[in-house]
């Protein structure tokens, strides 16, 4: 009776979670065949490229950040002036948190397949995986 409401309703939820990841499965496996070539220095970089790029993202609001706060450092300001900058920059930090998680969700079958071509050069052995969960 149980197998027959799986069946119905789409299996578990372990069965549409596997479902689910299998896409992003494949391009960390694409990417991860694509980094063989690379030398163990040009993986290294990677991590820079990863970095440089959220900061790359990130440097308007960043350059912003800094002028509100050498604002905040004048004594020519009053009070709502001061609170305004304050407002400011928490949405400042809300559109730079929006924008480090875009990125990263972006360069993250990228990052994981370094991260892969990095433990099978690490321990010789490869680590290839058709679908979560299985060798």
């Amino acid at each position: 009776m149980i197998s027959v409401l799986k069946k119905i309703f789409g299996g578990t939820k372990h069965d549409k979670d596997v479902q689910s990841l299998k896409p992003l499965v494949l391009q960390i496996n694409e990417e991860y065949s694509r980094l063989s070539t690379l030398t163990d220095e040009q993986l290294r970089s990677k991590t820079h490229e990863f970095k440089a790029l959220i900061q790359s993202r990130t440097a308007t609001l960043q350059e912003e950040l800094l002028g509100l706060r050498e604002q905040l450092t004048s004594n020519d300001m009053d009070h709502a002036e001061s609170l305004s900058i304050h407002d400011r920059m928490k949405e400042i930090g809300s559109e730079e948190f929006e924008i480090i998680q875009d990125t990263l969700d972006e360069i993250l079958p990228e990052a994981f397949a370094v991260v892969k071509e990095t433990c099978r050069r690490l321990t010789e052995r490869n680590h290839s995986y058709d679908v979560v969960g299985q060798h």
